[in-house]
């Protein structure tokens, strides 16, 4: 593995997010090598010992899923409402992102991983990955869906029309 900021690595181990990380190193509870960590320190986490509470970090391999959502589950990791969400069909899910979202009413592939910053590339429009979507309607005409589905729909201020 190659040198990277020490919040990312421990992002990566499962330790915390990002966020939480900056946290814990400004508190003082990390040390790497035996020294007090500081923000924004590179580091190797397999050539480098990193201990959070004196706990020894170990690095985790990346997991990817494949998760077929069924209808009436929630894309997200918790509910308020209290409905099911995708994380709630993984026994093991620590760390786990889904990569992009689906309709409560709808169901499908879902990609779940540890690799968040596979999530990030995949996801961020900066990157313009195409994406392809196939909709079954049930109890309309096919005029009446070809007619919606061709019209401007403006999501976040910006138009989005049909690629075909």
């Amino acid at each position: 593995m190659t040198e990277m900021r020490l919040q990312r690595a421990l992002a990566r181990a499962g330790v915390a997010s990002r966020r939480a990380a900056e946290q814990l190193i400004e508190d003082g509870r990390v040390r790497v090598d035996g020294k007090v960590a500081t923000l924004g320190m590179k580091v190797d986490p397999d050539r480098q010992r990193i201990t959070v509470g004196g706990r020894a970090v170990k690095a985790r391999a990346l997991r990817w899923l494949a998760f077929h959502k069924p209808l009436g589950v929630v894309t997200t990791a918790s509910d308020e409402a209290g409905r099911r969400t995708v994380l709630d069909f993984i026994p093991d899910n620590a760390g786990l992102t889904y990569v992009g979202r689906l309709d409560v009413m709808t169901t499908g592939l879902l990609l779940l991983t540890t690799d968040g910053e596979a999530v990030h590339r995949l996801t961020h429009p900066r990157y313009r990955i195409p994406r392809r979507y196939t909709a079954l309607a049930h109890g309309r005409s096919t005029a009446e869906i070809a007619q919606a589905v061709g019209q401007k729909v403006v999501i976040d201020g910006r138009p989005v029309v049909p690629e075909e």
